[in-house]
């Protein structure tokens, strides 16, 4: 039991509560060590295959020293990083996500839309670091208050308009409900591939849509068995007519393939985020256009 383990604030270790209070989420530590849990008799990582000769069985496996990640960024809450005025503390670590060199490992299109705040959920552009980093949040490694008060803290953002995102990318990841597989095929399936169509053919109208919009909102009557589904096009400011058309010509081919399967697909609605209420947002699913 983990709670057994954890002393009271007046036993942790001098001066680590103070050292503490310099990090924040979003805060970037340099060098952190990468690890996890796996067994190279069935490999999926392409590190892990690299055990798969040597190992004989499940192992924890750690990317040596060099070859992990150049930064760590902080995902725990920041009132749980000090857990100040509390004789109680509750939590001994921080969760740390691996940040990597986005010029070295993705082109100049991904990079575009990564500081657009586009692209897949679990990828964020850090601004205030050299070069161009991105934290993958796809996985995050724990470690003990103590190692991190020995660290310096590096900003990831340069305003906090950057942290207030990264809180948002994080709640979303952390409560998104599972979408019935119906709609990952028909809908959200059928929009990436006819946005990756459009790509190849018209780079320029692409980004023009990735540009107007900014996610879709999903609503749904019954969301363990959908018979009624209704998509709406959320954006910032406004949607050209062209854009609008588009859109519109591809939700009404998916509408006969949902019908197929006893879906109903409602008329497409266009919100902008200035008219849409608190609470019909809060009802939809709402998935990025693209990523």
């Amino acid at each position: 039991m983990i709670n057994e383990g954890v002393p009271p604030a007046d036993a942790w270790p001098a001066g680590l509560a103070a050292r503490l209070a310099s990090f924040r989420q979003g805060s970037v530590v340099p060098s952190p060590s990468m690890f996890y849990y796996a067994d190279p008799a069935f490999p999926v990582w392409n590190h892990t295959r690299a055990y798969t000769e040597s190992s004989t069985g499940p192992e924890l496996i750690e990317v040596a020293p060099g070859s992990g990640p150049p930064f760590g960024l902080i995902t725990t809450q920041t009132c749980d990083i000090t857990e100040e005025n509390s004789t109680k503390p509750l939590r001994p670590w921080v969760q740390i996500a691996p940040v990597f060199d986005g010029v070295k490992h993705l082109d100049s299109g991904w990079r575009k839309k990564l500081e657009r705040h586009r692209g897949p959920n679990y990828w964020m552009h850090l601004p205030a670091l050299d070069g161009f980093q991105v934290v993958d949040l796809r996985i995050e490694m724990p470690v003990e208050k103590g190692w991190l008060a020995n660290q310096i803290p590096l900003p990831a953002f340069e305003n906090e308009e950057g942290f207030r995102i990264l809180a948002s990318r994080l709640a979303f990841l952390r409560e998104r409900p599972a979408i019935p597989d119906v709609i990952v095929r028909l809908v959200q399936r059928s929009l990436a591939s006819a946005l990756g169509s459009l790509n190849e053919v018209d780079l320029e109208f692409h980004t023009r849509i990735d540009n107007e919009v900014t996610e879709i909102g999903i609503a749904a009557d019954d969301w363990s068995e959908p018979t009624s589904v209704q998509l709406a096009v959320l954006f910032e400011e406004t949607v050209s007519p062209e854009v609008w058309e588009w859109l519109s010509n591809w939700h009404d081919g998916v509408m006969v393939a949902c019908l197929s399967e006893g879906v109903t697909l409602m008329a497409l609605d266009f919100q902008s985020y200035g008219e849409l209420s608190a609470a019909d947002y809060r009802k939809m699913i709402r998935v990025p256009l693209a990523g």
